[in-house]
């Protein structure tokens, strides 16, 4: 049996709530992906992908900028999330699970992304597709952190279609929305917490799919950041639903800097809610 390490206390706040009793799922992946990178950093024992070459890496950019997320992590999200509860999250191996006493909630361990991600599109179509998204009228979450029009404090996203199974959205990360702990400021320097990129991933695939005639859950997210983003910067995320099975749905997600290079990208497991 593999030695339990405490790793973390997480405490998720409501405002990072995907349907309204529970956590945002990519949140919570974000948040698992960092525990899981930084309890493993320098362990020789851990598995993990190679890093990628300097290719990777944006000119000019400052070393804090490129982030060690840069191999592919897969979080499962077993049960729903609670929020404001202590939750511990704990080292077992090479995995991270997340646990509410005994029950264990979600689990995040090395991953590995086989198909090639969404092909980029330019800001100018993304933004005009924010004008298609269903969500604004028919949301089955609406208070949802990371597309919920109601969030006040969310992310508001507004992934529209640019074609059948693909959807798009502009993002100018904004760190009064964005930070776990605000500082009253709209916007400030630095780069985007890996738990933020990966929440950015989360919702967009999930709109590729009929999501408000069929609300669904994240049950799978698997993300591999290149080079994380910065505060202000002009993004774009695309949304591609790669196939279905039942229940299941089945989709990829990117995110592109304005000049169409790839910063991260992730694939999912949705399950439709019965």
């Amino acid at each position: 049996m593999d030695a339990e390490l405490p790793a973390e206390i997480l405490r998720i706040d409501r405002r990072f709530c995907g349907p309204p009793y529970c956590a945002n799922g990519g949140y919570v992946a974000g948040r698992l992906a960092r525990i899981l990178r930084e309890g493993t950093e320098g362990n020789p024992t851990a598995s993990s992908s190679p890093a990628p070459s300097g290719e990777a890496a944006r000119a000019n950019d400052p070393p804090e900028a490129i982030q060690a997320t840069d191999r592919t992590i897969e979080v499962w999200i077993h049960r729903p999330v609670p929020l404001q509860k202590p939750l511990g999250a704990v080292l077992v191996g090479g995995d991270v699970e997340l646990r509410d006493g005994t029950e264990l909630l979600a689990t995040a361990r090395p991953g590995e992304i086989r198909d090639p991600p969404p092909r980029p599109v330019d800001w100018t179509t993304a933004d005009a597709a924010r004008s298609r998204y269903r969500g604004i009228v028919d949301h089955p979450f609406p208070t949802c952190y990371v597309c919920g029009p109601l969030n006040a404090h969310g992310l508001r996203l507004a992934p529209g279609p640019v074609e059948p199974g693909r959807v798009a959205t502009p993002w100018r990360p904004c760190a009064v929305r964005g930070q776990p702990e605000d500082d009253g400021t709209p916007e400030r320097s630095g780069v985007v917490p890996t738990e933020l990129v990966w929440a950015a991933l989360d919702c967009p695939g999930g709109w590729s799919c009929d999501i408000a005639g069929r609300p669904m859950v994240l049950g799978r997210l698997c993300a591999t950041i290149r080079a994380t983003p910065h505060f202000g910067e002009e993004l774009v995320i695309v949304g591609e639903l790669r196939g279905q099975d039942g229940r299941k749905v089945f989709t990829a997600s990117a995110l592109y800097d304005r000049e169409g290079q790839l910063l991260a990208n992730a694939e999912a497991t949705w399950l439709v809610l019965r």
